[in-house]
């Protein structure tokens, strides 16, 4: 949403402009008005993983006429009266009703959550590890930590899902067994969001070959790893540059990153450039001018920039961690260990072999086709549809 415009037109805009779910398919139940569905979430927030997601699904279970309320602490303004704080949560809901607790960070009300009298849904996004985040945010490290811990709280939800295999497996062991049955829910994917979205032009390099990363520039993102692969690839092409796009939160993640900068030349550091938060404008002129994607992360649950960089048609070249490999699945390129001086000549050698590239292209193409159709929505209705079918057979 844009911030000048009043908050009573961004929530009316919201309400009635479905246009970003209208490639979901529609139920093929109908819904029991008797039931409705509570979400909660610590926050609401555009343009985050879990936020984004929750939007999605409010808006698809608002076009098909399911009862739906939001419960969260923190949310966009324009959401105000549309989201409840997490302590009314007790009080609204009935045994007839749904609860799905959105669970990618420690949750002070879940042990609240589990005792309510419904049919309860666990849906996992992962948490980042706290040994990444030890060293630099202590205070979020701890509510990682306490977020594992309170896996067994969710031993007796009805039902368990999550937005990835990888996260399920991360899910089954804070449970205690590989063999707990957890639903794969994916993230909504727009096909056509990008279409509606007008380019801005952005102040770049003259570069003629720039790579891109997308994401938080947080301490498991590894920025430092992406800036010394470029120290290596930019030895083998001089004329290319590294853009950094993200919000960049963690103040005392900035020593990490100096240091890596300051180990590069000063003429590699002059082709560095860290662009900050972009609007979506920004960021799909970035998409149309890179000339392809990096990622050296070591710790995701489902990955949206690889698949925005692929429907763009970005060569990805990223760390093979379980998550990244789980959503390329046979596309892009990924590697196994940081070896920077042999990952900076494959990517070069790949950039200017015209039938190289051409393959791995074709090969993304056909895999964001997969992850689209897979994400169509038909997994959330099923998920809604057990809950249903458990309620019914609660009260027989």
């Amino acid at each position: 949403m844009i911030a000048d415009v009043p908050l009573l037109a961004q929530l009316e805009a919201f309400q009635t402009n479905f246009d970003s779910i209208q490639h979901l398919i529609s139920p093929w139940y109908v819904w029991p008005q008797q039931t409705t569905v509570h979400m909660v979430v610590n926050n609401v927030h555009e343009r985050d993983g879990v936020g984004n997601f929750v939007i999605a699904l409010y808006k698809l279970m608002q076009r098909h006429g399911v009862p739906c309320q939001l419960y969260a602490e923190g949310y966009e303004p324009y959401l105000a009266d549309l989201v409840y704080p997490l302590e009314r949560l007790a009080d609204q809901v009935k045994p007839s009703d749904i609860v799905i607790v959105h669970f990618s960070i420690y949750l002070p009300q879940l042990e609240q959550i589990a005792a309510l009298t419904c049919c309860k849904v666990l849906c996992f996004y992962g948490i980042t590890p706290p040994e990444f985040l030890a060293a630099f945010e202590p205070t979020l490290a701890d509510q990682c930590q306490r977020g594992y811990d309170q896996g067994p709280v969710t031993q007796d939800f009805e039902l368990k899902a999550a937005i990835s295999e990888a996260s399920a497996v991360t899910y089954r062991s804070m449970l205690g067994g590989d063999d707990v049955p957890v639903a794969i829910i994916p993230p909504v994917l727009d096909p056509k969001k990008w279409d509606a979205i007008a380019a801005t032009a952005s102040e770049l390099p003259a570069a003629p070959r720039k790579f891109l990363y997308v994401g938080r520039v947080v301490p498991h993102k590894k920025i430092e790893d992406l800036i010394h692969l470029y120290g290596e690839y930019a030895a083998l092409d001089p004329d290319s540059c590294l853009l950094i796009a993200g919000f960049n939160g963690f103040h005392t993640y900035q020593p990490a990153l100096q240091a890596a900068l300051e180990s590069q030349s000063e003429a590699v550091r002059a082709r560095i450039h860290f662009l900050g938060s972009v609007t979506d404008g920004q960021l799909k002129s970035l998409y149309q001018q890179a000339d392809a994607f990096w990622m050296m992360s070591e710790h995701e649950g489902f990955c949206i920039p690889l698949l925005e960089a692929m429907a763009f048609d970005l060569p990805v070249f990223a760390f093979a961690q379980t998550a990244v490999r789980e959503t390329l699945a046979e596309a892009g390129l990924v590697f196994y260990q940081k070896d920077m001086a042999q990952l900076a000549q494959v990517v070069h050698n790949t950039l200017f072999d015209a039938h190289q590239l051409q393959q791995l292209l074709a090969g993304q193409r056909q895999r964001c086709q997969q992850l689209t159709v897979a994400s169509d929505g038909r997994a959330i209705w099923r998920l809604l549809e057990s809950c249903l079918q458990h309620i019914h057979a609660s009260s027989i």
